[in-house]
């Protein structure tokens, strides 16, 4: 058995701190680091799609790793070169983003954090390559059900179930991200609403204000989505809701991928409606986790993976005004949408029907869908790898 005694996890973007941080906090080995990707570099083995790693992070999420964790435990890599005589240091490497793809092995044993599938063809394609070794790379996703044929089909396959089954041990099922609940409990409902500005004594409506992209919107047009966002607000505020809207706010989002949408062109228009804006990552348990532990109910006007993360992790109903007459919408969430969040409306854990959401079965359903989809959490992902039989 390879004996594993340090590690370092490798850490790209912002979205992923969470995790991160989590890890790094239960890990039993004392020495594990985190190590951040501050350089853009290309693919060290010639895939036919290139792939690359750039900068993601900014100064101030640099500085919520660090004030999360001991900062003597926070590296940050300026160059491909920094990046591998450190990984080469350890036994082991737990990677959240491509690295694993992006640059040869470096360590005895690596993790690549899949979740929701994310990156499979290309964690498929280190298999089979062979890159790794018979026992050098574990791939993680979510939970059981993302590596079952009768869920997931296709989903992002380049290869067949015989070949899943035969390298199954490969993989694992575990969800580092549950134990944001959980960090959210040791603070406490009123404290985080105190916190964020949310009223102690009023329900909260969560709003999430952002156009999905082209491939799995159920919008046909931006006027379709920004008319959907105003009669989903004003509904929530008429029903007495506090509304607290969350959008897309980064540079890349505002001077490029969402400058055209309505969520940045015509937002002045909805303001009025809105008593509080909550933009960012900001902190441990980050803002987003924060914001969905604190609110009552998630009201997402258009597909995110906010529902089957965040929402569903923090235990809030998802309401979504999705027309279920409308052919190309339910095209979109019945052939678009990832596995796990469309089955969220299969459990009534994502609805365009307030009844199913506030009802006393909710919970019940809730609790049915996170053990389908979501397994363990920090400690079960630790005591899971390191009582493996890698040798």
């Amino acid at each position: 058995m390879k004996s594993v005694s340090s590690c370092v996890i490798v850490l790209n973007r912002v979205v992923d701190i969470a995790a991160a941080v989590g890890l790094y906090r239960k890990s039993p080995l004392k020495n594990t680091k985190i190590l951040i990707v501050n350089f853009k570099a290309w693919d060290e083995y010639g895939w036919k799609k290139r792939k690359d790693i750039q900068t993601w992070m900014t100064q101030s999420d640099v500085n919520d790793v660090v004030g999360a964790t001991n900062p003597e435990d926070v590296v940050i890599a300026s160059s491909a070169e920094d990046y591998k005589a450190f990984v080469r240091q350890f036994d082991m490497c737990v990677c959240l983003g491509r690295e694993l793809f992006i640059f040869k092995p470096l360590t005895k044993l690596s993790v690549g954090i899949s979740g929701t599938r994310d990156y499979f063809n290309r964690y498929i394609d280190l298999i089979s390559g062979n890159f790794y070794g018979d026992n050098g790379l574990i791939v993680t996703q979510n939970g059981d059900a993302w590596m079952k044929e009768s869920e997931c089909g296709d989903y992002r396959m380049n290869c067949d179930y015989d070949f899943i089954n035969a390298n199954i041990k490969s993989f694992m099922s575990v969800d580092p991200l549950m134990d944001q609940k959980s960090e959210c409990d040791a603070i406490g409902k009123d404290e985080i609403r105190r916190e964020l500005g949310f009223p102690i004594d009023k329900k909260v409506a969560l709003i999430s204000y952002r156009r999905a992209d082209s491939w799995h919107t159920i919008f046909q047009s931006d006027e379709e989505f920004f008319q959907s966002s105003i009669k989903t607000i004003k509904m929530f505020k008429d029903l007495g809701y506090f509304i607290v809207c969350r959008r897309r706010m980064g540079i890349d989002d505002i001077t490029s991928r969402r400058a055209n949408s309505s969520e940045i062109t015509r937002y002045d228009e909805i303001k009025p409606m809105v008593d509080l804006e909550v933009n960012g990552w900001s902190g441990y348990p980050n803002l987003l986790y924060k914001a969905c532990y604190a609110s009552d109910i998630l009201a997402m006007i258009d597909t995110s993976g906010i529902c089957q993360r965040e929402a569903s992790i923090t235990e809030i109903p998802t309401y979504m005004p999705y027309d279920e007459k409308n052919e190309f919408t339910m095209n979109q969430i019945q052939k678009e949408w990832e596995p796990g969040m469309r089955d969220m409306v299969n459990f009534k854990v994502v609805s365009n029907n307030l009844e199913d959401l506030l009802s006393t079965e909710f919970k019940s359903n809730l609790m049915k869908y996170n053990l389908k989809w979501h397994s363990g959490n920090c400690e079960v992902f630790w005591k899971s790898i390191l009582n493996r039989d890698i040798s």
